[in-house]
């Protein structure tokens, strides 16, 4: 199909609305490449790291959630200030939700939290010269990158970057950023404590490193305005209900609140009131994930009506949602517990129904922070490569 030309209702079809037969793919079912671009898209920043726009439903009795807390009538506590810095790790506990054993394995014991899962901040996770390192890697990876506001994920393992101009590959660039050979193996060796960490600290007798691991930069800018859902990183979510096979999160934190920015404080929700969230009416950007055609091409092809996966991903250009819907969630109460971001700073936590979190929005200044997941599947488990080639398999053999 020329470049530029209209997509008809056959070209359409196979492209977008049929599996991939193996001689192709489908642009909306990308495999394993779509959960790295979609979890780099959606889990953002916790997080995720993450972030992740949907609080997905929880059920009775388990860890309702609330946003802060002043305007709606509920609780606003402090659990764990930048200063002064902590001693001994900070641990509290919460009721485990039966999340882990809706799992399609169900219930890995020795591995799922059960009963009482865990909240963890230690200070002094790493060093000073590590972070400096670290965020060395960022401004390599990030460098010609918008920074005039909103978020910015990288991928170093896998090569993929994320902001409102879209999705790329590093290593997929004439000139890709001169990593060495330092850089990776501190990352992967960082990655391997906070494994080592979330096994002591939870008591599991195996656990995986899943895709994707990045670092992410919000810049705090009045005058931004989000190109897409995903841009709107501030929503709470659950990082178990963006990515089905993450069991545990692990955020380390490379920028100081207060010092390098403004606002962007990590909050764990709790409480009984409803989790309303009125988000922006965007289309994904799926011709950068692979598909063929962008959404309003597609619209105008007839496939809002026809498929159902093109409405989920073209909500404006199908006309499901309003262009000038709000995108600001209504506050109301609960339990809102805050943890204020600094250089070498670790949280970690089960990344379940039990801890609804988000990042507030950052008001100036960059905050960058180093996301991780793992898994109990190992199905899921994702090489540590760090090698400066692209890749999008789980295991070794791609």
């Amino acid at each position: 199909m020329a470049k530029g030309a209209k997509p008809s209702s056959k070209s359409a079809g196979k492209g977008a609305a049929q599996r991939s037969d193996g001689a192709g793919r489908s642009p909306l079912t990308l495999a394993v490449a779509a959960a790295v671009i979609v979890a780099l898209a959606a889990v953002m920043m916790g997080g995720s790291g993450g972030g992740g726009a949907v609080a997905a439903p929880r059920k009775a009795g388990e860890a309702p959630s609330a946003k802060a807390a002043q305007a709606g009538g509920g609780s606003l506590k402090m659990v764990a200030p930048r200063l002064p810095a902590l001693e001994e790790p900070r641990r509290w506990t919460v009721p485990c939700s039966s999340q882990y054993a809706e799992d399609a394995g169900g219930l890995r014991r020795g591995c799922h939290p059960e009963g009482e899962c865990k909240r963890v901040v230690q200070d002094g996770f790493v060093n000073a010269q590590e972070v400096a390192q670290l965020r060395a890697i960022a401004a390599k990876g990030m460098a010609g990158r918008p920074s005039l506001g909103g978020p910015t994920i990288m991928d170093i393992n896998t090569g993929y970057v994320r902001d409102d101009q879209g999705v790329v590959n590093l290593f997929d660039e004439k000139q890709p950023p001169r990593f060495e050979q330092a850089d990776f193996t501190l990352y992967k060796a960082v990655i391997e404590r906070i494994r080592q960490r979330v096994m002591a600290e939870f008591g599991t007798s195996e656990l995986f490193f899943t895709a994707p691991t990045f670092i992410t930069r919000l810049v705090g800018n009045a005058s931004w305005a989000p190109a897409g859902i995903h841009d709107e990183y501030w929503h709470p979510h659950v990082d178990k209900n963006n990515t089905g096979h993450y069991d545990y999160s692990g955020l380390l934190y490379l920028a100081d609140h207060k010092e390098d920015f403004t606002g962007g404080l990590f909050a764990y929700l709790d409480g009984d009131a409803p989790l309303p969230q009125a988000v922006g009416c965007y289309d994904h950007d799926i011709k950068s994930q692979g598909a063929p055609h962008t959404c309003p091409e597609y619209a105008r092809a007839g496939y809002c009506k026809k498929t159902k996966e093109i409405r989920a991903m073209c909500e404006k250009s199908c006309k499901v949602c309003a262009a000038d819907d709000a995108a600001a969630d209504e506050p109301f109460g609960g339990e809102t517990s805050l943890v204020e971001p600094s250089k070498g700073r670790l949280t970690i936590f089960s990344s379940g129904r039990e801890n609804v979190h988000q990042v507030q929005k950052v008001l100036s200044g960059e905050r960058l922070t180093m996301s991780m997941w793992f898994t109990c599947d190992k199905r899921k488990k994702f090489q540590n490569f760090l090698d400066g080639k692209k890749h999008v398999a789980y295991d070794a053999a791609e």
